[in-house]
């Protein structure tokens, strides 16, 4: 301790010679809080967590397209932004119509029918500003699982590149 706390210590008369109410005196006091007016926490993502999605490519990975084997047209252009919330409005729900018109309700995954949930070939947090077109996705089982083999495809999948690489994909999300 450095000798003016030392002195403080070891003072009877109390802290540099003042005492409980000429302390008291010295100090400011704290105004109480109003709730009234207290300002409120900000939420504007309404506390729901915002997920990642993956960086702005200026043109499609062509490398990881053409690894997938399934056909991809070369005319694919990129949104010019990252949606902050891809799977919510208009734009989605009309594309995961369009994804099950073009391809069926077949999963890609399994192979077994009844897939609700569109699935990207290429994962979000690879390429987020990827366009909202059907050719880039397939049908999959969702978090409802497939009612074959009891396995939810799209959830166990994760964020793996390519469906064909994990034909044998584990461990697998069973109901």
């Amino acid at each position: 301790m450095t000798d003016d706390l030392l002195q403080y210590a070891q003072d009877p008369s109390g802290v540099g010679g003042l005492r409980g109410p000429e302390l008291l005196a010295m100090a400011t006091p704290v105004p109480p809080i109003d709730p009234r007016t207290k300002p409120s926490r900000s939420r504007p993502n309404r506390g729901r967590k915002r997920r990642y999605i993956g960086p702005l490519l200026a043109e499609p990975p062509w490398d990881i397209l053409k690894a997938t084997g399934y056909p991809i047209p070369p005319d694919l252009t990129p949104l010019p932004i990252v949606p902050p919330m891809w799977r919510r409005g208009p734009r989605y729900q009309e594309w995961r119509v369009q994804v099950h018109n073009m391809w069926g309700t077949t999963c890609h995954l399994c192979g077994h029918v009844e897939a609700h949930t569109a699935d990207h070939l290429v994962p979000l947090s690879t390429w987020g500003n990827q366009p909202y077109d059907p050719r880039l996705s397939r049908p999959a089982h969702g978090i409802e699982g497939c009612p074959t083999c009891h396995v939810k495809c799209n959830s166990s999948r994760g964020n793996r590149a390519l469906a064909i690489q994990i034909a044998n994909y584990r461990p697998a999300i069973e109901l």
